[in-house]
């Protein structure tokens, strides 16, 4: 375990100090690297070395509580974390010389103000089809557990699906928002509102990072770049704390006169729970079961994560077999995580991604080469002043980006669908300005 924590506390010296150039360098532009650096950074390097602090880290089998202690696997997931902190290093080095990052600098302010109407509309629309798909009211959805629906049997599929892509769309509402000042404050309290709504009767977190995503690469692109802040800092620490508040306090049993905030300290802190067993270090425990599932036990996705971008529109059913079914689905049988709520929803971890589609060891060379290639990409295409592909991707970004960390491709899903929806809601003004 030593040497273990002495490269990982070697990788975060290098990424830590690549990270500080990259910024420096670029005034902050570099948004792309320094946004996925700095993800990468805390949830694969710095929190695995609390995590090891305490031993060998925690299985993320359900209904077990055994260690990982395989130091080849520990070894393993070192070498990728290895790979990308030489990437960032030798970035450090390249000079770097961009304009201001601003993905809509050319586009019109009135035609972003019209498709953010659409936006907020269409959010509105999606928070009414979810609830119409649970076949519950909003006051049962209230009180119910996470995913009653299903249990209830009273769920529709088409209508849920709807509102949950729907809703995805407060991203790009939220960077227009932040982008341009906050324009239509009545709109925006209900778009906010409705996802306030939408966090209380589904559970769901990824909301809060979805509306974060967007108002932090829109607060990026008024300035030009990210301008590191005490009240955005404060601001990160109170959505992270209300994430992990919620995930712990949602279905807690509180007695009348118990004091909330105590019995939320002791449920996130019994037996290591918040850093050992939880959430905050997931990312990595996946990671390293994935790669303990490849490594000792020959389970293998060949090439699953490129056949599942590359074939992201085409339904399982017309590939003949050649797009595999989904990695979280997949891991999660394997591992024997399943219930009737939660079937397939087990990812595991970006490094989990590669392990398992081109191997433990064969992996670490493929992670090497995509992701640098893919960041170097977004990096040169970002520069395009006036893209509506850019401003999808810039305003899905981050959320995107702690997804594929955790090991669901989800994310890119509700991307693409933002990009045709904008791509609609613009062409949709072209039409109406021609016609009047």
């Amino acid at each position: 375990m030593l040497l273990i924590n002495l490269v990982l506390a070697f990788s975060s010296i290098v990424m830590g100090w690549s990270l500080f150039r990259i910024h420096t360098k670029s005034r902050g532009r570099s948004f792309y690297l320094i946004i996925f650096g700095s993800l990468f950074f805390v949830l694969n390097v710095f929190i695995p070395l609390i995590v090891n602090a305490w031993g060998w880290a925690f299985t993320i089998r359900w209904g077990q509580s055994h260690r990982i202690v395989d130091s080849n696997v520990y070894m393993i997931y070192c070498l990728y974390v290895l790979s990308i902190s030489f990437f960032y290093m030798l970035m450090s080095f390249v000079s770097i010389k961009k304009e201001d990052y601003d993905p809509v600098k050319l586009m019109p302010v009135s035609s972003l103000r019209v498709v953010q109407t659409v936006l907020g509309l269409g959010i509105l629309l999606g928070f009414a089809a979810f609830v119409y798909g649970t076949g519950m009211s909003i006051t049962s959805l209230m009180s119910a557990s996470r995913f009653a629906w299903f249990e209830a049997g009273s769920a529709a599929s088409l209508p849920l699906n709807i509102g949950l892509y729907l809703i995805s769309l407060v991203s790009i509402y939220a960077f227009i928002d932040a982008r341009l000042g906050f324009p239509n404050k009545k709109l925006s309290a209900f778009v906010y509102g409705s996802v306030i709504l939408m966090i209380a009767v589904s559970g769901g977190r990824k909301w809060v990072i979805f509306v974060a995503s967007g108002l932090m690469a829109g607060v990026c692109a008024r300035q030009g770049g990210i301008l590191i802040k005490f009240k955005y800092v404060v601001s990160i620490l109170a959505a992270v704390v209300f994430m992990y508040s919620w995930q712990y306090g949602r279905n807690m049993d509180i007695g009348g006169d118990a004091d909330f905030s105590h019995s939320l300290y002791q449920k996130a802190t019994a037996d290591g729970e918040l850093f050992l067993k939880g959430d905050v270090s997931y990312f990595y425990r996946a990671s390293l079961e994935a790669i303990d599932l490849n490594y000792n036990n020959e389970v293998f996705y060949p090439g699953a994560i490129v056949l599942r971008i590359l074939l992201l529109p085409i339904p399982e059913a017309w590939t003949f077999g050649l797009k595999p079914k989904g990695i979280p689905e997949l891991f999660a049988k394997d591992i024997g995580a399943s219930n009737q709520a939660r079937d397939g929803n087990m990812p595991p971890g970006l490094i989990g991604l590669f392990a398992l589609s081109f191997g433990a060891i064969w992996g670490v060379f493929f992670f090497s080469l995509l992701i640098p290639l893919f960041l170097i990409f977004m990096e040169f295409r970002g520069r395009v002043p006036s893209d509506v592909f850019g401003m999808v991707f810039s305003a899905h970004f981050v959320s995107m980006m702690m997804l594929l960390l955790r090991g669901s491709t989800g994310g890119v899903y509700y991307m693409v669908f933002g990009v045709f929806f904008v791509f609609g809601a613009f062409f949709m003004v072209k039409v109406a300005r021609s016609i009047l």
